[in-house]
Order: C-alpha cells, then structure tokens, then sequence
C-alpha cells in the first residue's frame, strides 16, 4: 500500500503489535512509498509499540509479487478503497486477505470464505481476525481467494466483459 494517511496504517501497525505480542515469530512487510511526513509518523509509533525489529517498511517495489509469494496472509486497513489492485493481486496468489470494510473491498472478499473484513479503524478486530488464521484455515480461504480472482478477474473473463460492453 502507499504510505498514505487513507491507508490508515496506524491501525494496521497497533493489531501487529497485538499479534506479534500472541505469536513472536510473526513479521510485517510494507511494500510502498508516498507522504514523508506520514512515514515518520509511522516509524515514531513502530518505535512505540516496540515492534521496530518486526516491521519492515521495504519503499516502493515494482515486484509486489515477490513479496507477497512469502507471506502468509495480506492485509490492507484502508479508510476508503475503489477495487484495490493490492487485494486482487495476493487473491491471484493465494493469500488470504484480512481488510477494513470499505468501498470495493466487500465485492472482492466474502468474509469467512476468502479472508476476513473488518470495521475500519478497529485495530483490535483486525488482530483478531489475523491471529483466527491457523495455517490450515489460512491455505483453505487462499485457495477459495485464488479460484475467485482467476474466475472473475482473469485476463479472459476481464477481456470477455469489457467486449460485452462494447458489443
């Protein structure tokens, strides 16, 4: 995600605090880069909840991808969201998504089935529905993430519809 105040990434950093506080072998990566000032908010409030050793701001990445390939589970605590591409590209590869519900969020992830939604701003809820992913549980919504993004955004079904729209 940018390191945009709409990302609200305050929220997503206090429920890494909670689960890192549960399971210590856990890490956050942050793939992006936008408003300075914002940024040293963010790295203030690392340094206050003392998780500074398990977050690891990484700037902009022109391989998402990659990153995303050794994560468990992706996550995004936006205040408000069109169809964000970063959910639909950890759907495509398998990862579940946990996420704040708002804007195109809910047309992407069913809670339960592909990942969990939850209330904007609640990091306590975000925690919770992060540390509710057992491994098991986490590679069984992955699966069902894939098999929606592939079904309903794929190259083919994408290229279909928009034909539709101009036939």
């Amino acid at each position: 995600a940018r390191i945009d105040p709409k990302k609200d990434l305050e929220t997503m950093l206090r429920a890494f605090a909670i689960v890192h506080n549960q399971n210590a072998k856990t890490r956050l990566l942050i793939a992006g880069d936008g408003f300075p000032n914002y940024q040293k908010k963010l790295d203030l409030l690392v340094e206050q909840l003392g998780i500074q050793n398990q977050v690891n701001f990484l700037g902009f990445r022109k391989d998402p991808h990659v990153i995303l390939s050794i994560c468990d589970i992706s996550v995004l605590s936006s205040l408000t969201e069109g169809l964000p591409n970063a959910i639909l590209e950890s759907m495509a590869l398998g990862k579940p998504v946990v996420a704040t519900e708002v804007g195109g969020v809910p047309e992407l992830i069913t809670d339960g089935e592909h990942g969990y939604l939850v209330p904007k701003g609640d990091h306590e809820q975000f925690a919770c529905s992060i540390l509710n992913l057992p491994p098991e549980r986490a590679h069984e919504m992955g699966l069902a993430a894939k098999e929606k993004a592939h079904r309903q955004f794929g190259r083919q079904t994408m290229l279909d519809n928009t034909t539709k729209v101009y036939d």
